[in-house]
């Protein structure tokens, strides 16, 4: 773990890490076995729902952003995506990015408030 952790934010090539980590093919194949299987996500997941009990909040979030400039993918297969694995959210925030379109076939179809 700390291995990637070292990779991700120094951004730099797995050959290239010191050598007191493993080698960077067996670090590499952790992490493939690892996205392949969902725990990355999970792992997330669970950070996330922990720092924000520890902030007095709920683990699970009730809103969200999304801001068309940072937001390359399609905003309704996003927004299907949010809905599929945060069922609590409700709202969610969008900049001027977004038509009004959006807003009703959100309502519509994923009962979320754009």
């Amino acid at each position: 773990m700390d291995a990637i952790r070292y990779l991700v934010a120094g951004g730099i090539s797995g050959r290239a890490m010191p050598s007191d980590f493993p080698a960077w093919a067996r670090v590499y194949a952790f992490l493939r076995r690892w996205r392949e299987h969902g725990l990355i996500a999970e792992f997330q997941d669970r950070l996330r729902g922990t720092l924000r009990e520890r902030e007095g909040r709920e683990a699970e979030p009730t809103a969200g952003i999304i801001d068309a400039q940072s937001v390359r993918a399609a905003a309704t297969g996003l927004l299907v995506r949010l809905r599929r694995l945060h069922r609590d959210i409700t709202l969610v925030r969008a900049d001027g990015g977004y038509t009004s379109s959006l807003a009703g076939w959100c309502r519509d179809q994923l009962a979320l408030t754009l």
